[in-house]
């Protein structure tokens, strides 16, 4: 399935309860920033918002979980990252020096950059492209993270409370 655009996603009926949640909550614009337009990974939040809302678990609970269910996607991602094969490692090295997440097929075969296939990492759009497969490992490629303390910080950062200029 392709990814929606944040529109689309929010337009589907069987979310606007969590969506409506998430933007009271301030935490809609972090979601999205990790989970993208998988609206799988919606599917997933909105199934714990709902087993959380009908055990009246109360509402900072529900909050941090689904902070917790957006960290966990995160270092399942850096965990894919950085246990990728030499050949998927190459591509990410491309990218960042490209600065860079999306790296058309030819421009790879020009680096001498091989590719074996879709993994946990990349996969491929009509055979012209090679991509991350979802938002969060395109946030662990560009963040660079170390470790699992750094994306633990980005993923504090990101959740942290906005001061807004007056």
């Amino acid at each position: 399935m392709n990814e929606m655009s944040r529109d689309q996603i929010e337009a589907i009926k069987e979310f606007q309860e969590v969506i409506r949640f998430m933007k009271k909550n301030a935490i809609n614009d972090g979601v999205w920033e990790v989970l993208g337009g998988d609206a799988v990974s919606y599917v997933i939040v909105d199934t714990l918002y709902r087993e959380m809302i009908m055990t009246n678990k109360p509402k900072d609970i529900i909050v941090a979980a689904i902070k917790q269910h957006v960290c966990s996607v995160l270092l399942r991602a850096y965990s894919a990252v950085i246990s990728c094969g030499a050949h998927t490692n190459s591509i990410i090295k491309l990218c960042r020096e490209q600065k860079t997440t999306q790296m058309e097929m030819l421009e790879l075969m020009a680096h001498r950059a091989a590719w074996d296939g879709p993994d946990k990492v990349f996969r491929s759009t009509y055979d012209a492209y090679v991509e991350p497969t979802s938002s969060a490992v395109s946030l662990v490629i560009c963040n660079r993270f170390n470790n699992n303390i750094d994306v633990i910080r980005w993923h504090e950062k990101l959740f942290a409370p906005k001061i807004q200029a007056e």
